[in-house]
């Protein structure tokens, strides 16, 4: 008798043991998507275009779909606040298009959707033809819009001039984030501190610094949100072609957060032409089977991945990364929710074979 008890027992804890396991994978499961969009327009360079139609389509999706669609400040709030953000979805623009008046700024209101621009303050000043101008900025903000940064110009962060140090460049870009935080501020009332990396380049300084000065920042690497995000590298699915069709906005919308980190030298950004042949990372969250796990490289295709230990995995690179942005994106389908996948995307800036840097 007393060994079928101390059986019961051993059982009850074993089970209460899996609840809790199952309860963590599926809190830190939850996720939201933002969504990056440049040019509404059928005479603007497809790979930042969408079609109007199309747009339209996306948001038709969303609707029919029963996507929540908020702000990026209040998804970023929830997101600080560890408050559920599954089947959230935050839409963005980045650089401030006039063409969006015409198709998109009517569809969004139409549908009561929510959007975030983000500009450069001085190439509004300069008036430039294809540019909202401050005063359609700020009329749009009364109607479901948020204004936030895109740097004072639209120059890479990760670019650092010759001659010049990392403390001076992370002091110099800083001091322009601010002033251009500050100018946006003083023509649309709005200071939400959400920055957008121009051309989603960035240095492991630079991330410190925004986080240190509370700033959100915004990549164009693929991934989805969760309470454990990294808020200095936030990721955002670009939308525009040839990623703009539904079946893939489909599986974007889907996916989960992958609760993975960088490890060491991983973390590294901006990398010299063939000294690149690992990604090692580290999970936090194992609510997915080990062998199922599968990451592909920029023109490499599927890549070997070797488990290091129970938590920390490396990803072997075939063959040497080629000039430009290139990225490693991981995914492994969801042991709690099997029809979802999580999604990691990991981003490189690889320069030329003679050091200096490709084109923008």
């Amino acid at each position: 008798m007393q060994r079928l008890t101390t059986i019961h027992k051993s059982f009850y804890t074993f089970f209460l043991f899996l609840c809790v396991v199952s309860l963590l994978s599926i809190s830190r499961s939850q996720a939201a998507v933002v969504l990056q969009y440049h040019h509404v327009s059928t005479e603007t360079p497809k790979i930042t275009s969408i079609a109007p139609e199309q747009f339209t389509a996306h948001l038709n999706l969303l609707k029919e779909k029963q996507y929540q669609v908020i702000s990026l400040p209040e998804l970023m709030n929830k997101v600080a606040k560890g408050h559920n953000v599954i089947n959230h979805v935050a839409i963005t623009f980045d650089d401030g298009y006039k063409n969006l008046l015409a198709h998109a700024v009517p569809e969004l209101e139409r549908f009561g959707f929510p959007y975030t621009i983000f500009v450069n303050p001085a190439v509004i000043d300069e008036k430039n033809a294809s540019s909202l101008t401050w005063q359609q900025l700020k009329a749009l903000t009364e109607h479901g819009a948020t204004i936030a940064n895109h740097g004072m110009t639209h120059d890479s962060l990760a670019r650092i001039p010759t001659g010049t140090s990392m403390t001076q460049w992370v002091e110099m870009q800083g001091k322009k984030i601010e002033q251009a935080e500050a100018r946006i501020k003083e023509k649309t009332e709005q200071n939400v501190r959400l920055y957008a990396y121009p051309y989603g380049e960035y240095t492991p300084e630079m991330q410190s610094w925004l986080r240190e000065n509370n700033f959100i920042a915004f990549t164009q690497q693929s991934g989805a949100v969760g309470n454990f995000t990294d808020t200095s590298i936030v990721p955002r699915f670009p939308v525009s072609q040839p990623y703009d069709k539904l079946s893939s906005l489909s599986d974007k919308l889907n996916t989960l957060a992958f609760d993975l980190e960088p490890v060491e030298q991983s973390k590294v950004t901006v990398v010299n032409h063939g000294a690149t042949n690992e990604l090692v990372l580290k999970v936090n969250n194992l609510d997915f089977y080990p062998k199922l796990l599968a990451c592909y490289v920029s023109g490499l295709g599927k890549q070997e991945v070797t488990w290091l230990d129970e938590t920390t995995f490396k990803v072997s690179l075939s063959d040497g990364l080629k000039p430009g942005r290139q990225r490693c994106n991981c995914t492994a389908p969801s042991i709690s929710k099997p029809s979802r996948y999580y999604w990691y995307s990991k981003p490189w800036f690889v320069m030329k074979e003679d050091g200096q840097w490709f084109p923008l």
